[in-house]
């Protein structure tokens, strides 16, 4: 199960884990504590951290398929896309999932949402 660590806080994760490749140990150990005070700040842990960086498994079907559910594709991608989408897919996403106001997608829509996909399938997202 993913378990979801705000967007914020992995923003600042991914900021402070290129300083535990540091020749100085003392630099290592604050980084740590750093990433352990960051965590804590947003109620998770180093358990936390993993599961929301472990790959999950392979999907073995194709992601776009006629009669897809374009709404629940958006879900899977704004769940799946953490830390591997742009801010701005990511808000897409979070829209289309969000929305009631349509009941089709542009073309335009379709395209991105599509790419979207191919994309988090192709980094192995889920």
């Amino acid at each position: 199960m993913l378990l979801s660590i705000p967007r914020e806080t992995m923003r600042k994760v991914a900021a402070i884990i290129p300083r535990l490749g540091s020749n100085h140990e003392g630099e290592i150990i604050a980084a740590a504590r750093a990433l352990e005070r960051t965590l804590a700040s947003a109620n998770q842990g180093f358990s936390d951290l993993a599961d929301a960086i472990s790959p999950q498994p392979a999907v073995t079907t194709p992601f776009k398929k006629p009669g897809t559910d374009w709404k629940q594709a958006a879900r899977w991608c704004a769940v799946y896309g953490v830390g591997v989408l742009t801010d701005r897919e990511l808000a897409f996403c979070d829209d289309l999932a969000a929305s009631k106001g349509f009941r089709t997608l542009s073309v335009r829509q379709d395209a991105w949402l599509a790419s979207i996909m191919s994309k988090l399938s192709m980094r192995g997202a889920a």
